[in-house]
């Protein structure tokens, strides 16, 4: 059984702020040379990925992913990122027209608006 099979390597999400993916690694060792993670769309490997040292941490490493403008496209992309255990992470982004029963992208959008609502409704409030 690999490391990734027993949940001793972890990489999760940290953000997604203009067009670079952050992410914490851990449980990888620190050595020499950083882990041979690799982010791979539609069965290639992407470029721009950065994996450095966090210096606050043991056994832990800082993930940065800069997507190209390439990369956003109509309809989904998923985008994987594997050592050679395995998969650690995906993540998806979505883009163009929304599909016609789209659960997911109708609850966004309610959500939207249910901000915008909160929002105005807090600016009367506070001018009332």
């Amino acid at each position: 059984m690999s490391d990734a099979d027993k949940g001793e390597l972890r990489l999760i999400y940290d953000g997604l702020i203009d067009g670079v993916w952050s992410g914490i690694l851990f449980g990888a060792a620190k050595g020499k040379k950083a882990p041979a993670l690799e982010a791979v769309l539609e069965g290639a490997v992407l470029d721009g990925l950065e994996v450095t040292p966090r210096a606050s941490m043991a056994s832990a490493w800082d993930v940065r992913l800069t997507l190209g403008a390439g990369f956003v496209q109509d309809g989904s992309s998923c985008v994987v990122f594997r050592l050679s255990e395995g998969e650690l992470a995906s993540f998806s982004v979505q883009a163009g027209p929304v599909a016609e029963g789209d659960q997911a992208a109708e609850l966004a959008l309610l959500r939207a608006e249910l901000d915008m609502l909160k929002r105005a409704l807090r600016a009367h409030m506070r001018d009332a």
